[in-house]
């Protein structure tokens, strides 16, 4: 809350017809300061883009996690024709790369299941979600609620609330548009040809 951009960063921002704007601690909810480990309360800031940005005509926005790295253009995911209830984001690889027996597949479908996500749903990264902002109020506040309501089921925090929320309303983006750190030991990248590479990890 103390701190303002640097005078370079506003300069540049401006330059570029860029817009910063500050999202203060008192816009996130109690429940962030229950977050553990790396994650700090901004991470659940993405929940609040209606009330942080509601003095802009923001129709659609791509939202981006901090550790990720545009690599090539976003103009063909600008350009998906997305359902107005709908959002888009990719798979979460990081748990499927690991599931090499019965035990840790079983495993990771009792998590899903007490998300309440029905057998064969599959579950999204929210480092980079495309939404429409009037469809993304409703859905974080449902996000939000159900967070604050299973937090013990939600071993990722805000991402297991929007999965559990979002399931049945999400268009599956390829994984050049989230090339995350698990698929690197895989060696894809040349074949993918990311334009997100997402350092998850």
């Amino acid at each position: 809350d103390a701190e303002e951009p640097p005078h370079e960063l506003v300069t540049y921002l401006e330059k570029n017809s860029i817009t910063f704007v500050t999202a203060r601690n008192s816009m996130l909810p109690k429940m962030a300061s229950g977050y553990a480990g790396h994650l700090t309360p901004a991470a659940s800031a993405r929940l609040f883009l209606a009330e942080i940005l509601e003095k802009f005509p923001v129709d659609r926005f791509l939202y981006l996690d901090g550790d990720v790295e545009i690599v090539r253009s976003l103009s063909s995911l600008a350009k998906i024709n997305l359902p107005q209830d709908y959002i888009a984001a990719a798979e979460e690889y990081g748990p499927l790369l690991k599931m090499n027996d019965s035990r840790s597949v079983t495993k990771w479908q009792k998590r899903l299941q007490g998300l309440g996500m029905p057998e064969g749903a599959s579950y999204f990264n929210s480092g980079v979600i495309l939404a429409h902002m009037q469809s993304w109020a409703k859905i974080s506040n449902d996000a939000q609620a159900f967070l604050v309501e299973n937090t013990p089921a939600c071993i990722y925090f805000d991402q297991c609330a929007l999965n559990a929320v979002c399931y049945n309303r999400r268009l599956i983006l390829s994984p050049k548009w989230n090339l995350q750190a698990p698929l690197f030991r895989l060696n894809v990248e040349t074949d993918i040809k990311p334009n997100i590479v997402h350092f998850t990890g």
